[in-house]
């Protein structure tokens, strides 16, 4: 919004053409193969650097959770945060 105008009526005009860029991707989860396990990771950093965090959880080929886990990290980035998911 760098150009964002200086007058009430352009203004107004401006915020209502506007339209933020939001992209939205749907992610579907399968089930791992039959007597397998499948592992997913996740992390999240307030800030980059900033506050960071990161989990992970094991599901059975039924889908059922056998082992969850999270972990602060500290100040970190969202790159750091994501390999320590996988640690």
């Amino acid at each position: 919004m760098h150009n964002m105008p200086n007058n009430w009526p352009e203004i107004v005009r401006f915020l209502t053409e506007y339209s933020p860029t939001v992209g939205c991707k749907v992610v579907y989860w399968k089930l791992p193969m039959q007597n397998y396990f499948k592992c997913n990771t996740d992390r999240a950093s307030k800030g980059n650097p900033g506050p960071s965090s990161s989990a992970f959880c094991v599901r059975d080929d039924q889908g059922n959770l056998v082992y969850v886990e999270g972990k602060r990290i500290g100040v970190s980035n969202n790159l750091k945060a994501e390999i320590v998911a996988m640690d």
